[in-house]
Order: C-alpha cells, then structure tokens, then sequence
C-alpha cells in the first residue's frame, strides 16, 4: 500500500486557515478536487504538498480529482494569494 500524499486544499470561504487532505495519489498543484467541509462536498484548488502536521489532527481524504492537469498556473495562484491576504 503506498502511503497516502498530504496537500493544502485552497477552499473559497473566508479564513486565513488552512486546511490539509489526503490522497493515495501525487497531485498536481493548481488542480481542481472535491473534498468535504463542514460535512459537504466543496470544490477546492490543490496547493502544496505538506510533509508535517500536528499527529492529532484527522484528515479527510480528498473525494475526487477533477483535473488531471492544473487549471490554475503558480502565478495566478499567487495572484489569488496576494487578493485573499491583501482584501
């Protein structure tokens, strides 16, 4: 069994938080996935891949991935970063 990949999943709600999800695949950042929050499906951008995080947290495995290749560049994803922090 191959050891599950932990990534920061980019969810459109208002937090400066972030949130870790797993997956039995490599993902590629900028892709579109769905996961579940607050026990409802939600799409949501894979961002970078995490290799520490508290041990008490449990973490939702991703549900699906919608894209095989990312649909948002490194640049556009910074772009987004920069408006979130900046508004």
């Amino acid at each position: 069994m191959v050891p599950p990949y932990y990534y920061d999943v980019l969810l459109p709600i208002q937090t400066t938080k972030r949130f870790t999800y797993a997956s039995e695949n490599m993902l590629r950042k900028g892709s579109r996935l769905i996961v579940e929050f607050n026990r409802k499906p939600h799409v949501g951008i894979c961002g970078d891949q995490v290799d520490a995080f508290p041990k008490s947290i449990a973490i939702k495995p991703v549900s699906e991935v919608l894209d095989e290749m990312p649909v948002f560049s490194e640049s556009l994803l910074r772009l987004g970063e920069w408006m979130a922090n900046y508004y």
